[in-house]
């Protein structure tokens, strides 16, 4: 992990710290509590909304597009270019093409090990709410929660939210979730559908993103606050 991504994750750790003492939280955290929240979700069910709200409940700092940014300003890639590879399955040999023309810092493998280490070298800090990018098999100690909602409600809200028809929508969410899948397959060998990789299992259909929120902070406060990680060794 090079100079600049420690950097970046620095700041970061001190942006935490600092909404950590002003953040309203149901029960009081210990000084010395570090750990970590990974998001998993399906398209358009509110998982980083969720994230955003958890991340400003116990104060922690929340890692979506910020971990592609972050591979963006150490490897000098454009973020567009990066975004294409996230979280989107691709073959090998069109991966290998776009390694030829682009250099093998756009390869998906590449991509992803920086991923892989910009992640693990973020939970080391501890309380942070990672979103996606395989994390929930990434981060050993953590809190891993899956967010789902039926599909029919997660068409209306997105369709509302975009302006899309009913049919666009509903073609756009299917194919992200099949990207994510087959992303999740292919580098983790993985199905992030199954209900065994996670601590929590929630759905937006039923529950507000606010009755959420309370509900994963009290879990996670009374599962996690006796059990933090051993300080870094710097």
């Amino acid at each position: 992990m090079t100079n600049i991504v420690l950097d970046i994750v620095e700041r970061q750790v001190k942006s935490w710290q600092k909404q950590r003492n002003s953040a309203k939280t149901t029960r009081a955290l210990p000084a010395h509590f570090a750990q970590n929240i990974t998001i998993s979700r399906q398209f358009g069910a509110g998982g980083l909304a969720l994230a955003q709200a958890l991340g400003q409940r116990l104060g922690f700092s929340v890692w979506d597009n910020e971990l592609v940014q972050a591979i963006a300003v150490e490897t000098g890639a454009s973020e567009k270019i990066l975004r294409a590879l996230d979280e989107h399955h691709r073959g090998g040999i069109e991966d290998a093409v776009q390694g030829m023309l682009l250099g093998s810092t756009y390869t998906r493998s590449a991509y992803l090990e920086r991923m892989m280490k910009l992640i693990t070298t973020i939970a080391a800090h501890g309380n942070n709410v990672i979103v996606g990018r395989g994390s929930q098999y990434v981060v050993a100690e953590a809190l891993h929660v899956r967010v789902v909602c039926p599909l029919d409600i997660r068409v209306t809200r997105y369709a509302e939210k975009t302006s899309l028809s009913t049919r666009e929508a509903l073609e756009e969410i299917k194919r992200n979730d099949a990207d994510r899948q087959a992303f999740l397959r292919q580098h983790y060998n993985q199905d992030n559908s199954n209900p065994e990789h996670y601590g929590l299992v929630v759905n937006t259909g039923v529950f507000s993103i606010e009755e959420l929120t309370d509900l994963i902070a009290s879990v996670y406060t009374a599962k996690y606050a006796d059990k933090a990680p051993q300080p870094l060794q710097r």
